[in-house]
């Protein structure tokens, strides 16, 4: 078996499910953090027994992959500037969504350039629940095809909801959705709200019919929470749908209802006797403990897994940078189109 991968960890805010997913990669080795230099900083490298490093010059040559978990350029950090960095050391990155198009296509070509590899993580996509989710589909689409997919997000994860959404599929091209047409001024004012619930946009990707409701709007005191509902996708087919309600779960089945003429004749309806809805996951969901201490980091674990196969020149997936590109230039149409998200106060 190879040896461990040294591997620089950049970032401790959401760096920290990196932090304990390299623990859960057997591929991977912990071997430095890259990071300010903040207390939390120190204590964890104390925590993890690794050196701190605040400055990409003090890097050792050791190092043999890297973890980016700092806010790319497009949404204000220097994640991107540290990825470009590291890959031209030939150094492999696996780097936190979102990035714009830009930027992910000059990381992938300098990945090219010094023989090594980007890989772009939504991390969502590999929680064990929408893992699967996308499994019952792959499953149900060899028997009857997809007939719409529904996605219902919070502006902040709408780039891994697509990319739930292209996974369910296989890709994301090709892509075209309808001109937005937002919220009319009088309905706001009539239910007495500065933004509504969902602004909603359809389309299609790779022909199959696509609705995306986005809850255009988060408080700006804490711009990462207050999302009515992170994500929640359903897929349609003829014999009914199957919804993911969160990316951490439950997924739920329903049958497509068919009623005979007589409606009170229904031991000639279609399986009359059979439950019309099925729970496919435990009756009780993740606690927010579990959820970021266990499913969060075992995400990462899974995304590390698929790293090190790119890595390796074994991705299951060989069209990943393109498809990488697509996603991100699909989200930065739909985050275009859609404007800038309002800012509400919630509190």
């Amino acid at each position: 078996m190879p040896a461990p991968i040294p591997t620089l960890c950049c970032g401790t805010r959401f760096g920290r499910a990196y932090l304990e997913g390299l623990r859960l990669a057997p591929g991977f080795v912990l071997a430095g953090i890259l990071a300010r230099g903040s207390q939390r900083s120190h204590q964890l490298a104390a925590r993890y027994g690794v050196p701190l490093y605040t400055s990409l010059d003090r890097i050792p040559g050791s190092i043999g992959a890297a973890c980016v978990v700092i806010r790319s350029s497009i949404v204000g950090g220097a994640g991107t500037h540290i990825a470009l960095d590291l890959l031209r050391r030939g150094i492999p990155v696996i780097q936190e969504h979102p990035m714009h198009p830009r930027e992910v296509r000059q990381c992938q070509q300098l990945a090219a350039d010094a023989g090594t590899v980007h890989y772009l993580n939504t991390h969502h996509v590999h929680l064990q629940e929408t893992q699967k989710f996308l499994r019952l589909v792959r499953d149900m689409r060899r028997e009857q095809p997809i007939c719409f997919i529904n996605g219902l997000c919070g502006v902040q994860v709408l780039c891994s909801l697509l990319d739930i959404m292209g996974m369910l599929l296989g890709t994301v091209m090709p892509y075209a959705f309808e001109d937005y047409r937002p919220t009319p001024r009088h309905i706001l004012d009539a239910c007495g709200v500065e933004a509504f619930p969902y602004e909603v946009v359809r389309g299609h990707m790779a022909g199959t019919p696509v609705t995306l409701a986005v809850q255009n709007y988060y408080d700006p005191a804490d711009p990462d929470n207050n999302a009515a509902i992170l994500h929640r996708i359903t897929v349609g087919f003829p014999s009914g749908n199957l919804t993911l309600q969160s990316a951490a779960g439950p997924v739920l089945w329903s049958d497509r209802l068919h009623f005979p003429r007589d409606i009170f004749d229904m031991e000639n309806a279609v399986r009359p006797h059979s439950p019309a809805s099925r729970l496919l996951s435990e009756p009780v969901g993740p606690s927010p403990v579990h959820l970021v201490e266990r499913l969060w980091t075992q995400a990462v674990a899974h995304a590390l897994e698929e790293f090190r196969l790119a890595v390796e020149g074994r991705d299951p997936f060989p069209d990943r940078g393109a498809y990488a590109q697509a996603l991100c230039a699909m989200w930065a149409e739909r985050m275009q189109q859609l404007g800038a998200p309002h800012l509400v106060r919630l509190a």
